[in-house]
């Protein structure tokens, strides 16, 4: 047995027997493979769990793809689980009218679905994506689930994970995920509960103007020393939970908005830098409402830092103002607010 599934007989495979032969896709016969394959033509439903699909197979899978009025690829059904993809694997602008289903996968070169459709439950859980995995503006109906994947080597040189302008419909759960390259979420639509409880990143992260609908969860999620996190305008409708997030290179948050809870507390910035919002925007009182911190903690990391539902717009600060006289250390919310008045802030100055 190959994972659940019948096993192909072929020695050392774990692919899915395929009709009513004891071999799986890439080891069937010319006669059955061309009959699995005119089948998939006509219903849109593929059974490739386990195999290992070379370029040449995986060209032949493509051909064979029902097409819908706009030439795109459509599946009916896709079960992936467990299969291996020697290179390069583009799924670009194809439509999962059912379940997606690429559960511990491996995709050894880089994996396309960008403006991919997911109409059903897509599920990447355990998936190693060893290239860059590419999902801009891709558009999940129901539950996404990279549940535990890796993207990329981990502190290789590539390996990015792009979900720039994708959608998601429903959860999207990238729980105990990794990503060992950069990763974009920018202009991301999250409809439902996005996930991230425990995941890590070591490249820079960018989630510059997503959009969180429901309910946005980052707790024990790690920003590591080169994982430059940017929130940059986002938006969070529902509650934002970072509690137990480490930060090592700090975060950004500029022109972010905060319309329901959000609790920072517990995390750690070891490496905490300046992060402003727009000097002329905070000099003018409509947007300079202040956010409620709490004392620092002793050793330098910031525990119990809370926002309030009503707080638009806020700033994160090191403990002394550039000028080192208005803004105390620990911070308080007087010494925020007087930081906010000195001169200084309407000159430029680096956020690095």
């Amino acid at each position: 047995m190959g994972g659940d599934w019948p096993a192909c007989a072929q020695d050392n495979c774990t692919g899915a027997c395929v009709g009513d032969v004891t071999r799986c896709l890439a080891h069937a016969g010319v006669k059955e493979r061309d009959a699995v394959l005119r089948q998939f033509s006509k219903t849109g439903s593929l059974d490739v769990r386990g195999v290992t699909i070379s370029d040449a197979l995986f060209k032949e899978i493509l051909d064979a793809a029902p097409l819908d009025a706009d030439g795109h690829w459509t599946f009916s059904a896709a079960r992936f689980n467990g299969a291996t993809f020697r290179g390069e694997a583009s799924f670009t602008n194809a439509t999962f009218e059912g379940g997606a289903w690429f559960t511990d996968a491996t995709f050894e070169g880089d994996a396309g679905f960008d403006k991919a459709k997911f109409r059903g439950e897509a599920s990447f859980e355990w998936t190693t994506f060893e290239g860059s995995a590419w999902f801009g503006k891709a558009k999940f109906r129901g539950e996404a689930s990279f549940h535990e994947a890796t993207f990329g080597s981990q502190g290789g040189k590539k390996g990015g994970a792009w979900f720039t302008d994708a959608t998601f419909g429903g959860n999207a759960e990238f729980d105990g995920a990794r990503f060992g390259h950069n990763a974009s979420f920018e202009d991301a639509t999250f409809e439902g509960d996005a996930l991230f409880h425990g995941a890590r990143f070591k490249g820079t992260v960018m989630l510059a103007r997503a959009t969180f609908e429901v309910g946005a969860w980052f707790g024990e999620a790690t920003f590591e020393r080169d994982a430059n996190a940017r929130f940059d305008g986002a938006r969070f409708e529902g509650e934002a939970g970072f509690a137990g997030a480490t930060f090592e290179a700090g975060a950004r948050f500029a022109e972010a908005t905060f319309n329901g809870n959000a609790s920072f507390a517990g995390r750690r910035l070891r490496a905490m830098r300046l992060i402003w919002m727009e000097r002329n925007s905070l000099r003018r009182p409509k947007s300079r409402q202040i956010l409620k911190c709490l004392l620092a903690a002793e050793d330098g990391s910031w525990a119990g830092f809370g926002l309030t539902c009503a707080v638009r717009t806020f700033v994160w600060t090191t403990r002394t103002c550039p000028c080192r006289r208005c803004l105390p250390a620990p911070p308080t919310p007087v010494g925020v607010e007087n930081a906010l008045n000195c001169s200084l802030f309407s000159e430029p100055m680096s956020q690095d």
